[in-house]
């Protein structure tokens, strides 16, 4: 090859995109989705997950509400094990409204967004909040359950909650949506966009930015409703 086709050769060549940090761990997980877009296999993660950080929080629930009798240990358990039961079922309805909103945000900007892949990304990113309670279990084992004489003592703060204390709901749901697992889901989501449903960089930030004000207003609506 004569040095001028060399040059046009190298010319004509597409410049390499920077990938985002670590994204090519993750590759295999964008290709499923972008062309299988799997719902039962993170719905398995999801009930993994909780069934683990049920059987985790078990012990440290029994000591937090020890004071309280027998009768409130075993409804709190309960409930614990109930919600595991049911993890997938919230996962799944999260997930489904988060894509709503996303396919109609999308919608109204003019980008037309699989609704499938979409709804399985966002499962999959149910696995990364769902996470923090594993973390939390994790992290109260490691203080020693001796530590824990209140329901009060099982939170676990992982973001400004950690800084700042006695807030009212609205300021409590916000505090708690910095945490290091919301984050992760942030960039998981931004990257997902990306590579699955082809959204450029900003429009990827927007709409994962987007996503995250929308689960920090269901947040807020749970804290208000349970206040």
């Amino acid at each position: 090859m004569s040095p001028t086709s060399s040059a046009v050769s190298a010319t004509d060549a597409p410049p390499n995109r920077c990938r985002a940090p670590h994204s090519g761990l993750l590759d295999p997980l964008w290709t499923a989705i972008g062309q299988r877009a799997p719902l039962f296999a993170p719905l398995v993660a999801v009930t993994l997950v909780g069934f683990g950080s049920s059987l985790a929080m078990r012990s440290a629930l029994a000591q937090a509400l020890a004071s309280r009798g027998q009768a409130v240990v075993a409804n709190a358990i309960f409930l614990v094990w109930l919600a595991a039961v049911l993890s997938p079922a919230f996962a799944l309805g999260k997930a489904a409204a988060l894509t709503a909103t996303g396919w109609a945000l999308a919608t109204l900007g003019g980008r037309d967004v699989r609704v499938r892949p979409l709804l399985s990304l966002l499962l999959f990113g149910q696995v990364v909040i769902l996470a923090r309670d594993v973390f939390v279990a994790a992290v109260l084992y490691w203080r020693g359950l001796d530590a824990i004489a209140a329901p009060s003592d099982l939170l676990v703060p992982t973001g400004l909650d950690l800084l700042l204390r006695n807030l009212g709901p609205v300021a409590r749901a916000i505090t708690q949506a910095t945490g290091v697992f919301d984050l992760l889901w942030v960039a998981f989501v931004v990257l997902g966009l990306e590579r699955v449903l082809r959204l450029r960089r900003r429009e990827a930030f927007l709409g994962a930015g987007a996503l995250w004000t929308v689960r920090v207003a269901f947040s807020i609506l749970r804290g208000m409703l349970l206040r």
